[in-house]
């Protein structure tokens, strides 16, 4: 390809400068500013193009080109590679430095955009064999690689800071396999070198025959940023701010100047200036002109792609209303068929379908949510389990011939067999056209503080003293009185400084990682569309484009994501069908039961999907659900949304009967009368939109999607005029047209579409029916499909025993792996604990274990010898207490095991003799009595081998101590009336602070009997936030505030009282470990 100057005539009177090599933080750990930054800051200093170009990767090119589309500049996809010249490709991770050189590439056309991605992509693959943490020392290309390119880019081999003087022997080497256009780049850098290297690599340039140009290379967009940039380099080097010599920042010059400026230092060199802007004239390739093309699935009997859509759908249809396709659903079936096939998406719907079909196939449970709820083609092709006839879908919601954005349909499959559909996929297309989405790892808050800290050389008890204030700080500084209470001084300027790079740094991309589930699949090659790479975890190749990226591009996927519950509940499944023989699934589950809703009205939900945090048992016995609606208003109503919009006290007063329900108009009464005039669904936010204001389907929708994205744009005020307007204009009262506009603005935060709602609330009635019927059952499967939820196996034991279930302890002669039920003299099965309970123990030795043992284990000696256990495993089982069959205690078992252990390590042939003839001729000798442990000992012990005990609660044994210095256990709050101040006292099993609680956290208190929600408003927080973030055994001063079977403890005082915890010492002088979940 040539560049000819006849064909890019500038005007004289605005010159189309070019930035080119600009570095985002794309360019991990190097680049000081997000591409948008670059972007805005290329259109505000005149540049009319602007040319990305991060090392070794692509992933922040579609953030700049969103950008550089809403700000007029022209953006050039390219990328950075450091290309090794060696004579020969060297693998190892010490190669020489001298030999090794940066190009940048850009993309002229479509065709050269393919060749760079394909090149990105087989350079990251071939790193697949080595561990990720590592790769980054492999981050090179050999040269002969880039004889691939073709002649569809233009390369620039760029020139370093400090001109080394092999530089001639790398050019040519570079000239050698390079067949694109090729030029010689620099940029200045103000370090008082620019003039001789300006001069050395120009008549560089002309040795070799190709063209100089100029470089902008900035590190970031403006000057404030070098700060920054410094502690970048500290972060990726691992050093600190005074020993990072040279390799700091000599200037602020790496930004990205004005025009004027880049005119001016450049003066001497003009045509480097005119090559830079006929580079950028040249390209004509954009992320805009990606067209994707979905796989051809393969249809029988010779039916188009759309012909076998319909045909699946219809067939469907007759499954699931077998007396008669109601009228209402055929309605929406034709409606949806023809709108999916004007779109051309049946071939994602088809995909989807095929799926779901494998995970049947395979008994593994699955169900669609989200939006694609609203479709009655997606019910009917068994994606969802929403029935379409029983609602009222918006599939406008899902699919919009506006939006000009494909679908997106989110499958759950059960978390512990959900590789098994990825391996399907990777199967049936290939893992040259399949790859998960990205995700895109960013400095938070205390990571970002952490490694600032390192940077700065603070010590380690200072960094984590810093951090420990983190947790629930919402603002962008840290209060004076938290860095006092972490022995710092708030007016120390180094200080200022770490907390203002801080807040520069959360955000910044840090790596990539694998989405939860999202796939691409593509028609032909997967690395024609984006660069691929390997995957920390083997066999699974990534994309490096994240899901917002996909979206922005218009590039389909397929979801396929994990729901723990999924997992439970087929347990669940197994273990009616082995122990009471009842053969249950998710359709066949007896709907409607009022036991069922009788348990959620008292808030007996521990475990329960969806209803199982302090919020949702707060809200059940406001709410009492009564119907499958109400638990659809149920999963909804608890969400930033609806709280924001002001709509969960309107709707409790209606349900309640303390207020009236007025609908202005017979037309919102269709919309708002099943949820008594109050908007809780994104659905009826859309349908106020349409009958009250006048909008069309797309329009609403665009109005969802504005709310969604107020914060970035101004959007929504547009729509709230037009709103506003069309509901006064149809007869509405402004202030009531006001009233309903805010409400819907509450959706932007967080609200849940009905579909979705309902998709969950049909997961929340099966784990409420089984946990309501049987009890020993949903504990046993929710133990197995640990970790999920917010309650740890401690918790769960504690409820299964509150609800009459016998929970037997874990024993090598009965526990398997999985914990298990058992026959008793009652209807109800024994809970038996598991041994993936005990820490230490590998899940293959428990197995073996199991079976191996036959009819049992007579001794510790049998079971060592039928079952082949490491050392370590059996002292594992013995510090859990799980030799009690054998008639030893934790001591008695582990004094045995390592009196084993040591003949065993001595079992020589001569000694093994000499052993035995003296056990012959010498009488025994009597055993020495091992001193019995103490109650508080044994529970210490359990709690450091298995996170739980069955033999005492550890409030109650600490409960002499605390009596006497005024603290009771919080059970008593059961028995307190409403206002008693009390002081009470119990284990922290969970912290949470909700985003729309405003700074208030809510913690759970747990004693033997009960666990009691606490509230601390944001200024008791932070007068005692070391006691709040840092104890295990709290007390809490407070009033107590019951509302009905609602019970709470607002707090007033907090005092870490884990000294207590002393008293629960092992023999071996250790406390017990006792850990909550902390959500944001």
């Amino acid at each position: 390809m040539k560049i000819e100057s006849k064909m890019y005539q500038q005007d004289k009177s605005q010159p189309a400068y070019a930035a080119l090599g600009c570095i985002s933080n794309f360019s991990f750990l190097r680049g000081a500013s997000h591409p948008y930054e670059l972007i805005e800051t290329a259109a505000a200093e005149g540049w009319s193009s602007c040319g990305i170009a991060d090392y070794h990767t692509i992933s922040g090119l579609v953030r700049a080109h969103q950008s550089a589309v809403e700000h007029s500049v022209k953006l050039l996809c390219g990328t950075r590679l450091i290309i090794d010249c060696s004579e020969q490709v060297v693998t190892s991770e010490q190669t020489i430095q001298k030999d090794r050189i940066g190009v940048i590439i850009y993309a002229a056309n479509r065709v050269g955009y393919e060749s760079l991605c394909q090149l990105l992509s087989r350079a990251n693959m071939s790193l697949a064999h080595i561990p990720a943490i590592k790769r980054a020392a492999y981050s090179y290309v050999h040269v002969s690689e880039l004889a691939r390119l073709g002649s569809d880019v233009f390369v620039i081999i760029e020139m370093p800071e400090l001109i080394e003087n092999n530089m001639l022997m790398q050019c040519q080497q570079i000239q050698k396999f390079v067949t694109a256009p090729l030029f010689l780049g620099t940029a200045i850098y103000r370090d008082g070198n620019d003039t001789k290297r300006l001069y050395y690599v120009s008549n560089l340039a002309a040795r070799l025959g190709i063209s100089f140009v100029a470089l902008a290379n900035p590190l970031y967009h403006h000057p404030s940023r070098r700060p920054l940039a410094d502690i970048l380099y500290c972060i990726r080097n691992k050093k600190t701010l005074a020993s990072a010599g040279k390799g700091l920042s000599r200037n602020a010059e790496r930004h990205l100047m004005k025009c004027t400026e880049y005119a001016r230092l450049w003066s001497q060199y003009p045509d480097a200036i005119t090559t830079a802007s006929q580079i950028a004239q040249a390209c004509s390739f954009s992320l805009s002109q990606l067209s994707y093309e979905y796989p051809e699935e393969i249809v029988p009997n010779g039916r188009t792609v759309m012909d076998e859509l319909i045909y699946q759908t219809w067939q469907g249809a007759e499954r699931r209303y077998p007396d008669g396709i109601p009228d209402s659903v055929d309605g929406y079936l034709k409606k949806e068929l023809a709108l999916i096939a004007k779109l051309n998406y049946a071939p994602y719907f088809l995909t989807v379908f095929d799926i779901v079909r494998f995970a049947r196939s395979r008994n593994i449970l699955c169900q669609g949510r989200g939006s694609a709820a609203n479709s009655a083609v997606c019910y009917c092709l068994d994606i969802t389990a929403v029935d379409p006839a029983r609602s009222s879908p918006l599939f406008e919601r899902f699919v919009s011939e506006a939006r000009a954005e494909p679908p997106d349909i989110d499958v759950d499959f059960e978390h512990e067999r959900r590789e098994e559909i990825i391996q399907y996929i990777y199967h049936k297309y290939g893992r040259h056209r399949a790859g998960l989405a990205a995700s895109i790892v960013t400095y938070r808050k205390r990571s970002a503080l952490i490694e600032i800290a390192k940077a700065f050389g603070l010590s380690r008890d200072i960094q984590q003293a810093l951090s420990a204030q983190i947790w629930g700080v919402k603002s962008n500084t840290l209060d004076s009185d938290l860095l006092i209470a972490a022995g710092l001084d708030p007016k120390d300027a180094n200080l200022q400084l770490i907390l203002k790079l801080v807040r520069q740094l959360q955000g910044f991309p840090r790596h990539l990682s694998q989405h939860v589930g999202g796939f691409v699949i593509a028609r032909d090659r997967l690395d024609s569309l984006c660069a691929i790479r390997p995957a920390s975890m083997d066999g699974r190749t990534i994309i490096e484009w994240d899901k917002d990226d996909l979206e922005a591009l218009g590039l389909l996927k397929i979801d396929i994501l994990a729901l723990g519950m999924l997992s439970c509940l087929r347990r669940a499944f197994d273990l009616l069908k082995q122990h009471y023989h009842l053969a249950v699934t998710l359709s066949s589950i007896p709907a409607e039961d009022m036991d069922t809703y009788n348990m959620l009205c008292k808030a007996q939900s521990v475990g329960v999907f969806q209803v199982e945090s302090r919020a949702q048992m707060s809200m059940l016995p406001r709410l009492q659900p009564r119907c499958f609606h109400d638990l659809v208003v149920q999963v909804a109503i608890v969400r930033p949304g609806p709280i924001q919009g002001d709509m969960v006290h309107p709707y409790l007063r209606r349900r309640a009967g303390h207020e009236k329900i007025i609908y202005p108009s017979d037309e919102l009464k269709q919309v708002l009368q099943r949820t008594l005039g109050v908007p809780l669904f994104q659905e009826q936010a859309m349908q106020i939109a349409i009958v009250a204001a006048g909008f069309s389907g797309s329009e609403a929708d665009q109005l969802r999607r504005a709310m969604a994205t107020f914060r970035k744009n101004d959007l929504i005020h547009k729509f709230q005029e037009r709103m506003v307007k069309g509901m006064v204009e149809r007869g509405y009262d402004e202030a009531f047209a006001i009233r309903c506009f805010r409400q819907i603005e509450g959706f932007g935060t967080y609200g849940f579409p009905e579909s979705h709602a309902a998709s969950f609330a049909l997961l929340v009635y099966a784990s409420a029916w089984i946990k309501c019927h049987y009890t020993d059952v949903f504990i046993c499967a929710l133990l197995n499909a640990q970790p999920m939820g917010f309650y740890g196996p401690a918790q769960l034991v504690a409820e299964a025993k509150r609800s009459g279930v016998e929970v037997r302890p874990i024993d090598v002669n009965h526990s398997q792996w999985d914990c298990s039920l058992e026959t008793t003299d009652h209807a109800r099965h024994a809970l038996r604990l598991g041994m993936r309970q005990v820490k230490g123990l590998k899940r293959y030795e428990a197995e073996r274990l199991a079976a191996s043992r036959h009819t049992g284990y007579q001794n510790v000696t049998d079971l060592i010898r039928k079952s082949d256990i490491s050392i370590y495993g059996l002292e594992s089982l013995a510090r859990a207490d799980a030799f009690n069959s054998m008639g030893l205690t934790t001591r008695q078992a582990l004094w045995e095991i390592k009196k084993l252990a040591r003949q065993h390590s001595t079992g020589l042939p001569l000694f093994s003799y000499a052993e035995q003839r003296h056990k012959t001729i010498m009488p025994k000798e009597p055993e020495t009595p091992l001193p019995v442990a103490t109650i508080g000992a044994l529970v210490a012990q359990d709690y450091l081998a298995t996170g739980l005990s069955l033999k005492a609660h550890p409030v109650s044994l600490l409960e002499t101590y605390f009596l006497s210095d005024g603290w009771q256990p919080c059970s008593v709050a059961l028995d307190s009336i409403d206002g008693r101040k009390r002081h009470l006292i119990g284990l922290v099993t969970g912290r949470q602070r909700p985003g729309t609680a405003k700074g208030t956290v809510f913690i759970t208190l747990e004693d033997a009997d009960y666990s009691l929600n606490v509230i601390i408003w944001p200024d008791i927080v932070e007068t005692y936030r070391a006691a709040l973030l840092g104890a295990h055994l709290l007390g809490v001063s407070g009033r107590v505030q019951k509302q009905g079977k609602i019970i709470h403890l607002i707090a007033d005082k907090l005092v870490n009282c884990d000294a207590y915890l002393h008293y629960l010492k092992t023999s071996e002088l250790k406390t017990p470990s006792l850990k909550s979940r902390d959500f944001h």
